[in-house]
């Protein structure tokens, strides 16, 4: 009975693979640009470009670097971009740290960054259990 549970389900995955001409062959996209650095402290920045108009760059702070690790924080800055399906390019600004994400974007409602930054800006005390 196993074998015959697997002989089905052999049939039924190869009946299921994509016949080569169903494939989509995509293009290759170029990378233009593509940087990265590590600092001693444990800070890092990155950034590439695509051919096809892609973008991210982002940079880690941490502060307090030789103190207690515990008092390390991390703050993060970034931004990407990218042409959407129908053509139109959608640009992301983000800031995060141990007050929260912030991001703000041609695609992220207004309401939302702002509900973000006031949060961010107005975090509630941490309480120590």
């Amino acid at each position: 009975m196993t074998k015959l549970i697997l002989f089905i389900a052999l049939i039924g995955f190869v009946a299921g693979a994509p016949v080569e001409s169903e494939v989509e062959h995509k293009d290759v996209v170029p990378i233009l640009r593509s940087e990265r650095n590590h600092e001693a402290d444990g800070s890092w920045g990155f950034l590439y470009e695509g051919g096809d108009g892609s973008f991210r760059e982002e940079k880690g702070l941490i502060s307090d670097a030789h103190g207690a690790e515990d008092d390390k924080k991390v703050s993060i800055s970034g931004s990407y971009k990218y042409i959407d399906a129908d053509g139109k390019e959608v640009e992301v600004h983000y800031t995060a740290d141990e007050n929260g994400f912030v991001p703000i974007g041609t695609n992220i409602p207004e309401s939302i960054s702002n509900a973000a930054k006031a949060i961010h800006d107005h975090p509630e005390p941490h309480s120590k259990h």
